[in-house]
């Protein structure tokens, strides 16, 4: 599958990205990234297509939350979710993988992918403000709530949290 992330290329904060590198740990390669936006010395472009790639290391990923098809606008973070849970499970080089995503806990692949899982969530609180060419008013933040999801091949039980961007 191929994505576009031309509506969806947003810079995360560094101010909640240092605060997730605090508790995670550094992270060692963005996947959803460009060479203006990420925030590791090792990242894949949207050309590189990190869906056909291999997620070794500690992963930092920020996904393209839709897509446009035709008219529509379809989801794709489970897409990626489904991508990070086959390398926990599978690439012995995967040391783990924090997700920032739509805090939508009403959605299919939020029981299905992360509540069945052993993940630690960290919701977060207040609405950051995203950068570049199409992010979110100044004013108001982000549209959508948000939160991190971590994966990792050593999780034990499934943790909940809260964290001010800030």
């Amino acid at each position: 599958m191929s994505y576009n992330t031309s509506e969806s290329d947003f810079t995360t904060p560094q101010s909640l990205f240092e605060k997730l590198e605090s508790k995670f740990g550094k992270f060692t390669l963005d996947v959803c990234a460009s060479k203006e936006n990420t925030k590791c010395k090792t990242f894949y472009t949207e050309k590189d297509n990190c869906l056909e790639k291999s997620w070794d290391g500690h992963v930092w990923c920020n996904p393209p939350y839709a897509v446009k098809v035709g008219k529509r606008i379809k989801g794709i973070v489970d897409v990626f979710i489904k991508k990070g849970l086959q390398e926990i499970r599978n690439n012995t080089k995967c040391e783990g993988i924090c997700f920032l995503i739509p805090s939508k806990t009403d959605v299919k692949y939020f029981h299905d992918l992360i509540f069945s899982n052993k993940v630690e969530i960290v919701f977060i609180k207040g609405r950051p403000n995203f950068s570049g060419e199409h992010s979110c008013s100044k004013a108001s933040g982000c549209r959508t709530p948000i939160c991190a999801v971590y994966f990792s091949p050593h999780s034990t039980s499934l943790c909940c949290s809260g964290m001010d961007y800030k």
